[in-house]
């Protein structure tokens, strides 16, 4: 879980059980890498080994499913299960706000995001090398966001915790035994977030 100011404010827990923190968060020590299940990924491994590192946290892509289907799926899980090989748990990211497409957030755009996300939920919540998945890294640091202006900031930051409500409610249907998490940018959003939000 996360504090800011001695108040809990944000809680890693399992569609099973929204009431408490479900792992310590204190023995991560991660870092970002590419999908490849390769010598050369294997090499990195190693070395992160020698320095204390056990997660590796990475990025999907709706495209390369879109183009690519069951086979980016295969690399995806290939690249998890090398992870785990080398004493590493992973953190797939699904959706990224940095790069934010709006379009890809709206209503007419779920059934894709949801066939995307349904895909890898089930592809790798029983594989013993997953920490946790996070739903969307980094959600209103994009220039959609920042370039609105007052209530129409409001109202498009509105949506994205929409989309992600959705994906979430779904993800825990899914794989109600798995961990799901956001990569919020500042402290501040997850107080505002949930403060606005109790019911999730």
């Amino acid at each position: 879980h996360v504090e800011h100011k001695g108040k809990l404010v944000f809680s890693l827990a399992s569609g099973e059980n929204n009431s408490k923190p479900q792992i310590d968060c204190s023995s991560i020590r991660g870092v970002c890498h590419r999908v490849e299940a390769d010598e050369a990924a294997k090499k990195h491994l190693a070395y992160g080994k020698r320095v204390g590192l056990n997660t590796i946290r990475f990025w999907m892509s709706p495209k390369l499913f879109a183009s690519s289907g069951e086979a980016y799926v295969k690399k995806v899980v290939d690249f998890v299960r090398v992870c785990h090989s080398c004493g590493y748990k992973v953190m797939p990211i699904l959706f990224n706000g940095n790069m934010l497409n709006p379009d890809t957030i709206m209503p007419e755009s779920y059934e894709a995001a949801d066939k995307y996300a349904a895909a890898f939920i089930n592809a790798l919540k029983d594989e013993p090398g997953l920490l946790m998945f996070d739903m969307m890294n980094e959600p209103l640091c994009n220039p959609w966001i920042s370039n609105a202006k007052d209530q129409e900031k409001k109202n498009r930051s509105q949506q994205i915790w929409n989309f992600l409500r959705r994906q979430i409610l779904m993800a825990k249907k899914l794989a109600p035994k798995c961990l799901f998490t956001v990569g919020y940018t500042t402290a501040y959003e997850i107080t505002k977030n949930t403060e606005e939000n109790p019911e999730y």
